[in-house]
């Protein structure tokens, strides 16, 4: 179960409500909730019947084996509510863990909610009722599946990394000041906040279509995540996440989706690149993890019905670690080895249901790394080719610039090795067929490695070599696919860089 959330309940008739509600138990002579908030008028809002919140996609009070039927009784209603105050244009809120304690709630002011939604969802529940876990007629029940986060949010909205130090609450629109949950419509850009219930699953603000089982990649059902990822200037933007550079060796469709949504001048994301050893090609690893590739996904520790999402490695709550809100449960951490950067885990809980540990074995067992979990944080594998000249042509003297995202070896190349370690499409050369020799003589093509951005040996500038005949000149040309033999050129490990980027600019 998520934060609990919840909204303004006008009393129904005269401004003191109805018969002197004022004990905190809420007993005594009373319209019932459910029938006066069956229907909206002035400033009470439709709660129950067709159209009313409580047979929404998501509410609190739900049967999650027909999540559309209604079921939310007058004592459900009084779990949350202290009708001391009712109608009267304040709402009053019973603290969960404190019966003598009321939480008053402004709607003004989206924060005064947090200590009600932060006292049902602990590690204790809602105490002061007979059953904590269970406090609703619903058989739901706080830390169990689906529900399994439901009693550990209070444990992390208090750690030290997570929204709560952005200045996000429990309750809004998803915009700033207020928080992610409520019933936001953001395909419409409609809709009341409120902890009733909501159309997006999970009382999401803005969608978040939980579990996930498109095979294509959709931005929509990432809009809860990606609205701050683009308005915030702190924030990695989803380009930044999951984009790839123009015409590298990452900008090649994955079977599961038709198309690479982002471009970025150069990745950016920390993640190391997937390879596809089937089909001797990368992908962005972020982008890798949110589609089918990674196939089923036992959501909520669940049954294996989705893909990853977002909050399937980011706790979104908050976390103690440094590393982008990932779950504490994994013991995430970096270590340098021989210059290279590794992402570890310590968990070794990876291939069951357990939450929130559900990753692949094959990936995160120490498969690829005997003894340890570990990946290279940097897409070293990344590559892009840009040509250069002031003639309009090719010519003597023009350059193609190979850029890489991290340290190679250094591997030399000249024309002896050049069209085989980086063989271009079509038949094209890079060399003039009337020269050549080993090693080549002056004046003709050279590849010189230099250093950027802290790395070694990460931009490699090929200098074209044209003699004064037309006959056996290069034919390399802009649009050129460029494939690396997968062995020459390495990281600093001896890993090959292998793939095809296209040779963009212009001669």
């Amino acid at each position: 179960m998520l934060l609990a959330m919840i909204v303004m309940l006008a009393g129904c008739g005269s401004e003191e409500g109805p018969d002197s509600l004022t004990s905190h138990t809420g007993t005594g002579n009373r319209i019932t909730c459910v029938s006066c908030h069956s229907v909206a008028s002035a400033t009470r809002r439709q709660i129950v019947g067709v159209g009313g919140d409580f047979n929404r996609e998501s509410h609190h009070v739900i049967d999650y084996s027909d999540r559309n039927n209604e079921i939310v009784t007058d004592d459900d209603c009084l779990v949350c509510h202290h009708l001391g105050n009712h109608g009267k244009g304040t709402i009053w809120l019973n603290d969960k863990d404190d019966p003598d304690q009321i939480i008053v709630y402004q709607p003004g002011d989206p924060a005064s909610l947090e200590p009600f939604c932060l006292s049902c969802h602990d590690t204790d529940g809602a105490t002061t009722e007979a059953s904590p876990l269970s406090p609703f007629s619903s058989t739901s029940t706080l830390g169990t599946t689906p529900n399994r986060a439901g009693i550990e949010i209070a444990g992390s909205w208090n750690k030290q990394y997570g929204h709560r130090r952005e200045g996000v609450t429990c309750l809004g629109s998803g915009e700033s000041g207020t928080g992610c949950h409520g019933n936001y419509d953001s395909v419409a850009g409609t809709g009341s906040i409120n902890a009733h219930g909501s159309g997006n699953v999970g009382l999401l603000a803005n969608k978040l279509t939980l579990p996930i089982t498109s095979a294509k990649w959709d931005e929509t059902r990432y809009t809860l995540c990606l609205d701050c990822h683009r308005s915030e200037t702190s924030l990695l933007t989803i380009s930044e996440l999951v984009g790839v550079a123009a015409g590298g060796n990452y900008a090649q469709p994955q079977e599961n989706y038709n198309q690479l949504p982002y471009t970025v001048d150069f990745m950016v994301t920390g993640f190391h690149d997937y390879y596809s050893y089937g089909r001797d090609r990368q992908f962005n690893l972020h982008l890798y993890h949110l589609i089918e590739g990674m196939g089923q996904w036992y959501y909520r520790g669940g049954g294996p019905n989705g893909i990853p999402s977002c909050v399937a490695c980011h706790n979104v709550h908050g976390v103690d670690g440094q590393y982008y809100y990932l779950w504490d449960e994994w013991g995430f951490s970096v270590a340098t080895i021989s210059g290279i950067d590794y992402g570890m885990v310590v968990d070794s809980n990876f291939s069951g249901t357990q939450y929130p540990d559900f990753c692949s074995f094959t990936c995160h067992s120490g498969s690829h790394f005997p003894g340890e979990d570990r990946y290279p944080r940097a897409p070293f594998n990344e590559a892009k080719a840009s040509a250069s000249t002031a003639s309009g042509t090719l010519a003597h003297g023009d350059t193609v610039a190979i850029s890489f995202s991290n340290s190679t070896n250094g591997a030399v190349i000249d024309e002896s090795n050049i069209d085989s370690v980086l063989t271009l499409s079509g038949g094209h050369s890079w060399v003039d067929s009337l020269k050549g020799g080993t090693p080549p003589p002056p004046g003709e093509l050279t590849a010189d490695w230099s250093h950027a951005d802290g790395k070694t040996n990460n931009v490699l500038t090929i200098t074209i070599y044209i003699d004064d005949s037309s006959a056996g000149d290069p034919s390399i040309a802009v649009d050129d696919g460029i494939t690396f033999d997968a062995s020459t050129i390495t990281d600093l490990n001896g890993t090959p860089v292998r793939g095809t980027m296209t040779l963009l600019g212009s001669f």
